[in-house]
């Protein structure tokens, strides 16, 4: 199960939230302590992996959090109650493109072997795309073996790869990019954001 499932399912694991807020490993322990005793998360094992611990909300948080959410939400609607629609509108702009910004500031790209689970994750993603892509389906036998290739780049967005391409070598002086992917989730990121 990957952290963007979790996510999903309002979990995620205390080394994702760590690196995502940037909290040192004992500050983290014990905000998620005192949200514990308030029983608004509770915390348990991964299931695939009995190293992990995740944070789940509770009933309560999940309350919690919808009553923060509508508290930020009659703030904003207070603002933009003065706007006209036009002004509304400009403002909504402005905002995804910082929103775009910011994504596409917090992407750090890397060369990592081309065996790493990472690696074959990113080439595992770009060759499930193209099988459903094409009718006559794409064959994994036809991804560059990982000793051919001479680079391979992988776009990491909060420690999540979402993105790679491999470069392989032609001869001494030229090479080609192969296997260029951005995940579904990060694409569209830099549109609009100007240059």
């Amino acid at each position: 199960m990957d952290t963007a499932a979790l996510r999903d399912r309002g979990r995620a694991s205390l080394r994702e939230l760590r690196t995502r807020l940037g909290l040192d490993a004992g500050y983290l322990s014990r905000m998620v302590r005192a949200l514990q005793r308030q029983e608004l998360v509770r915390v348990t094992v991964h299931p695939a992996d009995s190293r992990l611990r995740l944070a789940e909300l509770t009933e309560t948080g999940r309350a919690e959090l919808a009553e923060q959410n509508r508290r930020a939400d009659g703030l904003a609607e207070g603002l933009l109650h003065g706007l006209s629609t036009e002004q509304r509108g400009r403002l909504t702009e402005a905002v995804a493109v910082a929103e775009r910004l910011l994504r596409l500031a917090a992407v750090e790209v890397r060369a990592v072997d081309a065996g790493s689970a990472d690696a074959r994750a990113c080439l595992a993603g770009f060759a499930a795309e193209l099988d459903e892509r094409f009718p006559e389906g794409y064959d994994t036998a036809d991804l560059v073996p990982p000793e051919e290739i001479a680079v391979l780049l992988v776009a990491y967005e909060e420690e999540r790869a979402v993105g790679c391409g491999a470069l392989c070598a032609l001869d001494a002086g030229t090479a080609e990019i192969r296997h260029l992917r951005i995940h579904p989730d990060a694409r569209g990121s830099a549109s609009g954001a100007g240059s």
